[in-house]
């Protein structure tokens, strides 16, 4: 994980028009990082997303929503760039 990422697992809801934020509960959701994955400087992930295993996410990015194993994902949102390959045999 690169320097300046953040976990943000918690949030709330918007309230609907008349209401005031003080009624509305929060809400928490973890975030699970599964193995070998490669995460950028100043990535940001959003509370609730799961990082597949082996994926890589570019510097940068705002994961909004899950990151499948071995993709790799950039941008605000991240969104799919390409799919990693196996390792060649040696």
């Amino acid at each position: 994980m690169g320097p300046g990422c953040r976990l943000i697992t918690g949030d709330h809801p918007v309230p609907p028009d008349g209401e005031t934020f003080d009624v509305m509960k929060p809400v928490v959701r973890p975030i699970t990082v599964e193995d070998d994955c490669f995460i950028g400087a100043g990535v940001i992930l959003l509370p609730g997303v799961s990082v597949g295993r082996g994926a890589t996410i570019g510097a940068g990015s705002v994961v909004t929503r899950d990151v499948p194993p071995g993709a790799i994902v950039a941008g605000n949102p991240a969104r799919l760039i390409r799919e990693r390959r196996p390792p060649v045999a040696r």
